[in-house]
This record gives structure tokens, sequence and C-alpha cells, in this order.
């Protein structure tokens, strides 16, 4: 009765707090302390398997298991516009360059609460049935000024047959991507050492976009009323997830993991901003790691993950590359974005009753230098993290604090709307991760 009693406390702890998360710099290492103390690492570590469905082939090794955990990320971030933008008369030829206010903002700051839910339920010897949660968090930023705002333009007077362009524009500028996921897995034991797994993953979009009316105001969209300040639309869809966990030795194993991209119905409301009429699906994604048991005490863990923004067009279409720079529709603009290459490495030291635990990862930015206009909002650029963390065992517990320091990163790049303008982008975060399993 009390197992049952706790699975319903995490089932109704999910509902409450998915509704507070707040801004991520970018998507995480990993979920749950567990996992970030190692920098997100262990794919090939049933023990991690349970988090975020990291690898479900092993989840067959792992037994009974319930575990909670709430990641907190505090990131700061900020943009600045290093040159003056370019001048021109009201007759120049159309559409008009998009060059931004020179100076520099800083986004809104706010905590994120993350929850992260996992439930390994044995079936028999050989196979087992798991539910996890997990969420990518809110991606995206909010800055207090009219971000995409032309000072040039907004100087051309109105007449009876001109409506100056920029008095459309609102502010605050934001962009909010929220991601969330499901998963139910099945995981089946070949034999002592090799297990796979299966898992069918859902997932729900949500996306609220304001001060993004000059992109259509400009003549720069295919959908001008459906590019900006439309409220909340939501998107839903389905992918899988394969996994294997090879227990080579007792001093080796190897994980291998990849999941599908996610299909995802479309933004409507945003079909003006998001290439393909606004269907923006979730990437691919694939993981390979090592497990080595160097003594007894020591264990270290060092994975590569893939996330193929290239097979996307809403994420991949480029910007710098489009003739006209339109957004939208069936060909417009995406992000420009490229694949994302994360390398994670883990050590975890036992003592009884105690594992400390340290990590690095580092991460090939999926934004390049030419598109960095609209990753403005959203600029996953940070490569460089550090984390530690501690696990406490108690009696039928374990308890995992992990406290993970991305370090500050930069990145400049071109106004593609207007090539006379340079944009720097800077990032850098903290995260705290609390967590139990039983």
């Amino acid at each position: 009765m009390k197992k049952f009693q706790k699975i319903a406390f995490l089932l109704v702890f999910s509902v409450f707090t998915t509704g507070s998360l707040g801004l991520f710099a970018q998507t995480p290492l990993g979920y749950g302390a567990k996992n970030n103390a190692i920098a997100g690492s262990g794919v090939a570590l049933s023990s991690e398997a349970l988090w975020g469905n990291k690898n479900p082939g092993g989840l067959a090794f792992l037994g009974r298991k319930i575990g909670l955990g709430i990641d907190i990320q505090m990131p700061t971030v900020s943009y600045k516009v290093l040159n003056a933008p370019a001048s021109f008369n009201q007759d120049y030829l159309q559409p008009w360059p998009l060059g931004l206010q020179e100076g520099q903002a800083d986004a809104s700051r706010k905590a994120t609460i993350l929850p992260n839910i996992g439930i390994n339920l044995e079936l028999n010897d050989n196979s087992s049935l798991a539910i996890s949660i997990f969420s990518n968090g809110r991606r995206g930023h909010s800055f207090d000024t009219k971000t995409y705002y032309s000072p040039i333009i907004a100087e051309f007077p109105n007449t009876d047959e001109f409506t100056n362009p920029m008095g459309v524009v609102s502010s605050p500028t934001f962009f909010h991507l929220s991601q969330y996921f499901s998963a139910i897995s099945y995981s089946y034991k070949i034999n002592d050492k090799i297990g796979v797994g299966l898992s069918a993953v859902g997932a729900w979009q949500s996306l609220n976009v304001g001060g993004y009316e000059a992109f259509g105001s400009l003549g720069y969209s295919a959908y001008p009323q459906e590019i900006s300040n439309n409220d909340m639309a939501n998107a839903y869809g389905l992918g899988g997830q394969l996994g294997l966990q090879w227990n080579i030795s007792k001093m080796f194993q190897l994980g291998l993991t990849y999941r599908s991209e996610l299909f995802m119905s479309s933004f409507e409301s945003y079909k003006g901003l998001i290439a393909e009429n606004g269907q923006m699906n979730i990437p691919a994604e694939w993981s390979l790691g090592i497990a080595l048991q160097a003594s007894e005490n020591l264990l270290i863990a060092i994975d590569a993950q893939r996330i193929c923004y290239s097979q996307v067009a809403a994420w991949n279409l480029p910007m710098a590359s489009h003739k006209e720079g339109y957004l939208g529709g069936d060909n417009g603009s995406g992000l420009g974005r490229e694949d994302e290459m994360r390398f994670k490495m883990g050590l975890q030291y036992h003592i009884p009753k105690w594992d400390f635990k340290i990590g690095y990862a580092y991460i090939k930015p999926s934004i390049v230098s030419d598109e960095v206009l609209l990753n403005m909002l959203m600029p996953d650029i940070i490569q460089n993290h550090i984390s530690l963390g501690v696990s406490r065992m108690l009696n039928d517990e374990v308890l995992h604090f992990a406290l993970i320091k991305g370090l500050k990163s930069s990145m400049t790049g071109v106004n593609a709307l207007d090539l006379t303008q340079e944009i720097e982008l800077e990032a850098e975060s903290w995260t705290l991760a609390f967590s139990v399993d039983f």
C-alpha cells in the first residue's frame, strides 16, 4: 500500500509542478540529480536508465525502482548589438533591412523548477515495464525591450498612404518554447549480460511568442498575422526509442540508445514564423556510452550524444541563404541550426553509504554565426559544463544532490537582415538538482 501511495504522490506532484517551469538556457545535460552529478553521462549504466528514459535497454537490470527529482536552473542570458543599423531612405527598395537598436539587453531572470519522475516495475525475472515523465523546460527568454525594432524605419513619417511598420512592434520580446515528455518502456533481459528496450515516447510542446511583429509588417513572413502575440499554441506528437545495454564484463559496460524524431502537430497560430507552416518536430538523437569499473571504489562513465537538428526544417533551414529572408509557409527560413554534439564524462567514488561524483561536458553548439538573428532569444551556446554531486544511502531510500555550472560562453555573428550589424550572444547557468530513489 505504501508503494502505491508513493506512486500516486509522484503523479500528482508532476501535474502541479510542471506548470511552474521557468526558463532554460539550453536543453538539459541529463535528468535528475543522480544523472546530472556526472554531467549527464551514464547511458551504459542501468542505475541511470530511469532518469529521463535515458536508456530503456538498462531497465531490465534495474529491478523495482521509483524515483522523484527536481532540477532548478538559473540561467543568465544577454545580447549586444554592436553596430548602428544601416541608414536608408523611405524610397529604398522593399523589403527594407531590419537593422536593430544598438546596445545591450539582459533577459528577465527566473529560476526553473523542473520535475522528473520514473517508475520501473518488474514483470518477471527477465523483463520490466517503466513509466518516465520528464521535460526540457521552457526554452527561450524574455527581454523587456523591443528587440526586433528598427530605429531607422521608425523615423519615417506616417501619411494617408503610409503606416509606419514599426508602430505595431510590441514589448516585451519573448520566445517561450516548452517541451514535456512521457515514455512507456518495455525492457527485456536476453541473458545476464545483454538487455534491450523499446519505448513509446509522447511529447507536448507549447509556444508563445511576442515582439516579432516587424517580420510581418516589413513583409518578411508568408503569414504576417500568424507570427507574433497570438497567445499560447500547443502541439502534440509521438515517436519511439530503442536501447541496448551490454555488460561485457564486471569492469566494462556498453550502452547505446536512439530516439526517433518526434512528429508533432503544427503551431497553426505561428505558421508565419515557424517553417513548414508551423510544424516544429523534435529532433532525433542518439547516445553511445561506456562505463569502466576502474577499481572497487571508482567508476568512470563516458558518453557521446548527437541531437539531429539538421533533419527538421524548422530547426535547420537557414535564413542567411534564403534570398528574401521569408519566414513561415512551406519553405520559409528556420533557425539555421546544425547538429549538436555533446561529450560527457563522469567519475563516481564509492565509500560505505556514500557516493561522491564529478563530471564534465563539452557541447559543440548547434547555432552558427550567420544565424544569430532568430536565435537571440534562445541562445543555446554554453559549451563547457562542470558538475559535482553526492549520494547518500539510507535504509530504503537513496538521496542525491548535484550542482552544475554552465561556464560563460559567447558567440558573435551578423544580422542576416542588415549585414552592417554584428550581434553578440552571451549565456551562462547554474543548476541545482535533488532526487530520491526508493
